[in-house]
């Protein structure tokens, strides 16, 4: 919770960042704010993208609101969201609209009783569902909080 995953949508910037040392990024990332709120560390992830460490969870949501520094690091960056699946067994592949977000909006509506405050960023069916053609399988929801991942468990 106290990550940032950071995705670079141009190839050649995001290696001009990589060619950094992690020293030089947090030189950069750190200029814009006062010290008790700062980021403590970076990792490489073999995609490229970059995740900045915080030390706690207050200096990670300042780093998400005042995006200042992610144009120090590079003009194509962006925050990539937390995301927390859940996995809804035996639903019916019929039942659900291929189209993804007329998908999430019937299953945010149906459920609005019980969880008012669903926001599903992303959903996704097993690989196997389409090779097979099966009839029923997993649904893979994924919601922002893990507080909405608890409750629809």
């Amino acid at each position: 919770m106290r990550e940032i995953k950071i995705k670079f949508s141009e190839k050649e910037e995001q290696q001009t960042v990589l060619s950094m040392s992690n020293q030089d990024m947090l030189v950069r990332i750190n200029t814009h704010f006062p010290l008790s709120t700062k980021a403590v560390g970076i990792k490489r992830l073999p995609s490229g993208d970059l995740i900045v460490q915080t030390p706690h969870e207050e200096a990670k949501k300042v780093l998400q609101d005042n995006q200042k520094w992610l144009v120090d690091l590079g003009k194509s960056g962006a925050i990539l969201r937390d995301r927390f699946p859940v996995f809804v067994h035996s639903v019916r592949v019929d039942n659900i609209d291929q189209d993804e977000d007329k998908a999430k909006q019937h299953i945010q509506s149906e459920n609005r009783t019980l969880h008012p405050d669903l926001r599903i960023v992303r959903m996704a069916w097993p690989k196997s569902t389409a090779i097979k053609q099966k009839k029923y399988s997993s649904l893979i929801l994924e919601v922002d909080t893990p507080e909405q991942a608890n409750k629809l468990i």
